[in-house]
């Protein structure tokens, strides 16, 4: 009786994790590549953003999104905080010593 109990329990955990749509299609690829599909899987993530915040799907169509919008940050041409960073301080020195000679 034991061993029957036990298998029925093997057999239904078993088919329970079988079923439910496969997801693992559903990557950043796939949602670059279909807008309409994840513009509503967007709007889902939205609606209920403390049941699927951390939702691989949501997670998925959000950069792929991100991906469209602003494309790969490693491309961008660098922003030049140094230069002006450098140019601030040349500023900051003129000033500095124009008010020294006054």
């Amino acid at each position: 009786m034991q061993k029957k109990v036990i298998l029925l329990f093997l057999a239904t955990t078993i088919v329970a994790t079988g079923c439910g749509p496969d997801t693992s299609t559903y990557t950043v690829a796939y949602y670059k590549e279909h807008r309409e599909e994840r513009k509503q899987k967007l709007e889902q993530c939205v609606n209920d953003p403390g049941r699927l915040r951390n939702d691989p799907l949501c997670i998925n169509a959000h950069e792929a999104d991100f991906d469209d919008a602003v494309g790969d940050l490693r491309k961008l041409p660098p922003i030049g905080l140094k230069e002006a960073a450098e140019e601030h301080k040349r500023e900051h020195r003129k000033r500095l010593d124009a008010a020294a000679t006054k």
